[in-house]
């Protein structure tokens, strides 16, 4: 009699599954740089933004937290010329009275334009950071100076600590 034709049966060695196990490993990696690096990208800023946002005041109004309470004092502009340039030159004075003791550190403050374009502050004369007893109050001058192109449209002015902005034009809602 004949006998049946078999078939051999391979049994896969852990070898072989290890290999294909990688195989996933490797598609699983490819995937979450993939998919991760642009949620990083985009997504997380917006997400600690929207969690983590700075203060707005409103234009004419007042921030306090445990440390500060600051106030636009004024806004004064003033036109120049300097090696045939019209330069704007803005000065804002922020009243900050101290509810703690603190250093109050002017530097880093921004002007924010209605083009998106953020001013740096002028350092006055390499001010250094000021310490403020509890109670004490003090104006603060910042500086700003604009092109003539740069028309003074500014929306907000930004203040690193505390992390706060301040509108400087009436909002239109």
């Amino acid at each position: 009699m004949t006998e049946p034709s078999r078939r051999r049966i391979t049994i896969p060695t852990e070898r072989e599954e290890s290999s294909q196990r990688r195989g996933c490993l490797r598609i699983a990696a490819i995937l979450g740089i993939i998919v991760g690096l642009p949620a990083g990208i985009l997504g997380v800023p917006a997400a600690l933004n929207f969690f983590f946002d700075e203060a707005t005041v409103t234009t004419g109004g007042t921030y306090s937290d445990s440390e500060h309470v600051i106030t636009i004092a004024h806004i004064s502009s003033n036109e120049s010329v300097d090696h045939d340039k019209v330069l704007r030159s803005i000065e804002i004075l922020l009243n900050v009275e101290a509810k703690e003791v603190l250093i109050f550190d002017s530097n880093g403050a921004t002007l924010e334009l209605a083009n998106g374009e953020h001013i740096l502050a002028k350092p006055k004369d390499l001010d250094p950071p000021r310490q403020l007893r509890k109670g004490e109050r003090f104006i603060f001058s910042l500086s700003f100076t604009l092109s003539k192109d740069q028309q003074f449209n500014a929306l907000f002015l930004h203040l690193e600590d505390p992390d706060v902005r301040f509108e400087l034009t009436e909002s239109e809602e």
